[in-house]
C-alpha cells in the first residue's frame, strides 16, 4: 500500500483547525459563562456592603456579566464555520485515503 503525503498532510492541517476552532466553539461560552459569574458577584457585593456609588456602580458590574456573555456567543458562532468546513474537509480527505488504499489492496 503506497501513502499519499499531499492527502496525508491535508488531513493534518484540517484536523488542526478542527481541533482548534472546537476548542473556541466549546470555550467561548464557557468564557462568557465565568465572565457573567464574576461580574454577578461583584454587583452583589456591591448591594451587600450598601456601597453609596449608587446604581452606577451597580450597572457598571452587570454590564460587564452581559459583555461577557455575549463575547462568549460571539466567539462561538464566529468559531463555528471554520469547525464545519474543516469537519467536511477531513471527513472527505480520509475517504478519498480509505478508498485510495482499497484500490491499493486490490490492486486496482
Amino acid at each position: 500500500m503506497q501513502s499519499n503525503p499531499l492527502l496525508n498532510r491535508r488531513i493534518r492541517v484540517w484536523t488542526t483547525v478542527l481541533i482548534i476552532s472546537l476548542v473556541l466553539v466549546v470555550g467561548g461560552p464557557f468564557y462568557g459563562m465565568l465572565g457573567t459569574i464574576f461580574g454577578m458577584i461583584r454587583a452583589f457585593s456591591v448591594l451587600k456592603e450598601g456601597s453609596t456609588s449608587g446604581p452606577e456602580e451597580l450597572s457598571s458590574n452587570i454590564s460587564i456579566a452581559l459583555e461577557t456573555t455575549g463575547i462568549g456567543i460571539v466567539v462561538a458562532v464566529i468559531a463555528l464555520v471554520p469547525f464545519l468546513i474543516s469537519l467536511v474537509f477531513v471527513l472527505r480527505y480520509r475517504r478519498q485515503r480509505q478508498m485510495l488504499s482499497t484500490a491499493d489492496a486490490t490492486g486496482s
